[in-house]
């Protein structure tokens, strides 16, 4: 079993009910540490209700090649960590990506419209003229300068 961040990865070759162990043992640790939430195998994670934090939660994770186990932190908790903050929960405040597009003399105005993250190499290379793929998932934000 190898620990990276918030997640637990275990070797392949282990059985079945080698992983139902280490995933037993595993939540049983977290669950005492301070800040930790919940402790949640993949299967635990695709069995979750729908609502809208499970749902970001289930769209985080590669039933194969992602942890084992993931170790969920309540609200407004971080793990240490040497190279700065992380970006991986599941919260709504954890989930925004501040986009600010400027063009010199152009006027402010706020887009209150909901962006993904892959809108925006599309929407640079909209703005910039350059052709992209048909095929990509993002969808060119509609951007109209209007100037001073």
């Amino acid at each position: 079993v190898v620990q990276y961040g918030n997640a637990f990865y275990f070797n392949k070759d282990l059985s079945k009910e080698e992983r139902e162990i280490a995933t037993k043992i595993i939540k049983k640790a977290v669950r005492s540490i301070e800040g930790v939430s919940e402790a949640l195998s993949v299967e635990d994670i695709l069995n979750l209700s729908p609502n809208k934090l499970n749902n970001r939660l289930k769209n985080m994770i590669h039933p194969q090649k992602g942890p084992d186990v993931y170790v969920l932190l309540k609200e407004n908790w971080l793990w240490k960590s040497d190279y700065g903050s992380s970006h991986g929960t599941h919260y709504d405040y954890d989930s925004h990506i501040p986009l600010l597009i400027s063009k010199n003399n152009s006027i402010k105005k706020v887009i209150e419209s909901e962006v993904y993250s892959v809108d925006v190499p599309v929407s640079i290379a909209n703005i910039l003229g350059i052709d992209y793929p048909n095929n990509v998932d993002g969808k060119p934000l509609h951007i109209k300068f209007e100037y001073k």
